[in-house]
């Protein structure tokens, strides 16, 4: 069975294309990874993907604060990231986040490497801050979550709420990676391979699976490069002007961004209150206004499409919340409450592009997947290469808003959003949509 990366790859660009055309944002994730992704030559194939994921990843990670010691540490979030894409089964992930950095020193180095792993799999031996986040990244990385409401008592008891925020956004982020490279099936760098494979094989029964590389290697004898720390004082105001380019039509102030979102969404989501970092909130309300509710680039891919595939792939995890705000972007778009049940539970015909969207939105809403090649044919046929990078991107965005919500749940629902409860909440088992 082949992967989309097979599929998408002639309308692909290279590593070196996608360098030149963006050199803040990958300059700054090849310091901390020491490679330029594969996974960036399929992105840009719709570049607003690889747009919101250059935007994510830093604005997630906590990029330079972490980095600079003004937040966690950066090898507690490394852990974080390595116990969520353990539990989320993304074997791409899993080897990135083996040999993840920080912006300052680099990738880790093999007795790093061999810490972190043993590390997630043997957290009890941990001091009780850092065995909390990791066993709160395991719970949240889960698909569907288990045991995380323990896990995200046990963090506040060990960590401050400026921690704790740190340590949830860098679930998010690993969110929206998992369900990319996942979805994606994105062939393992070499250099990553060679750092990480052994010790994770070893130690965890590891294997690359649908991301090993088939025949020759494209980066064949690449390693992991360390840039030189001058170069940092270069990238990071680059990828801090890249993300001022991209965001330009999302205001930077919380009143602004209020009016947006109820104009735009009719309500204003509970985590606005409850999200403290501001470039996080923009991020959100980016991921909101610009991904969720702008129409697609295949006809069938409309807001109300997307919102009925948010609500699937919500209710299928047990998001009680996200789901709520799904149903309700969807009814506010004209769906039914019946389509939205028929989304939900009923079956689909690949061979209509309705239909092949939510079989999609379905197959990618729980952990690690081997999409169907029917239905990757399917999509294909139905729409364009762009627009089926558009809905892992959407499937990436619901999965990084799963892992914020279920984190930090509403401790009561937006009024717009209890308005919906009342009348439809049993019917679309949303009951118990708050804590």
């Amino acid at each position: 069975m082949g992967t989309l990366a097979e599929a998408l790859e002639p309308f692909s660009a290279t590593r070196a294309e996608v360098a030149y055309r963006y050199p803040g944002p990958t300059g700054l994730v090849s310091r901390i990874l020491g490679v330029i992704p594969h996974s960036f030559g399929l992105l840009v194939i719709w570049p607003p993907a690889l747009h919101t994921t250059t935007l994510s990843v830093p604005t997630l990670f906590d990029v330079p604060a972490v980095d600079l010691g003004r937040s966690i540490d950066p090898d507690l979030r490394a852990m974080v990231a390595h116990a969520s894409s353990r539990a989320f089964g993304c074997s791409y992930c899993t080897a990135h986040t083996a040999i993840m950095g920080s912006v300052v020193r680099g990738p880790a180095e093999a007795p790093s490497i061999d810490d972190r792993v043993r590390a997630v799999t043997t957290p009890q031996q941990l001091d009780p801050p850092a065995r909390a986040a990791v066993e709160y990244g395991t719970a949240v990385g889960s698909m569907p979550p288990v045991d995380l409401s323990v896990a995200t008592d046990d963090l506040a008891i060990h960590h401050d709420a400026d921690a704790v925020e740190a340590i949830v956004l860098t679930a998010a982020c690993m969110g929206l990676l998992n369900r990319l490279f996942d979805t994606l099936g994105v062939p393992l760098e070499t250099a990553v391979q060679h750092a990480a494979g052994d010790t994770l094989a070893e130690q965890t029964g590891w294997t690359a699976g649908k991301h090993e590389q088939e025949g020759p290697r494209s980066d064949d004898g690449e390693r992991l490069a360390i840039a030189s720390r001058v170069l940092m004082l270069r990238e990071v105001p680059a990828a801090e002007a890249h993300a001022r380019r991209l965001l330009e039509d999302v205001p930077s102030r919380g009143g602004p961004q209020r009016r947006l979102l109820r104009e735009a969404a009719g309500f204003v989501p509970y985590w606005m209150d409850t999200i403290r970092r501001r470039k996080a909130r923009r991020l959100f309300v980016h991921w909101t206004v610009e991904r969720l509710l702008a129409d697609g680039v295949d006809d069938a891919v409309d807001a109300a499409c997307k919102a009925t595939f948010g609500f699937v792939q919500a209710s299928t995890v047990g998001n009680t919340a996200l789901a709520g705000h799904m149903a309700f972007l969807a009814l506010r778009a004209g769906v039914s409450v019946e389509d939205l049940l028929a989304a939900r539970d009923g079956d689909h015909d690949i061979d209509d592009p309705a239909g092949a969207v939510i079989a999609f939105a379905r197959a990618t809403s729980g952990g690690a997947t081997t999409l169907d090649d029917d239905l990757v044919d399917a999509l294909l046929v139905h729409g364009s290469a762009a627009g089926l990078v558009e809905l892992v991107t959407l499937a990436a965005v619901l999965t990084a808003m799963h892992r914020y919500t279920a984190s930090v749940p509403p401790v009561q629902p937006e009024p717009e959003l209890e308005a919906l409860l009342v009348e439809h909440g049993d019917a679309l088992g949303l009951t118990g949509a708050t804590t």
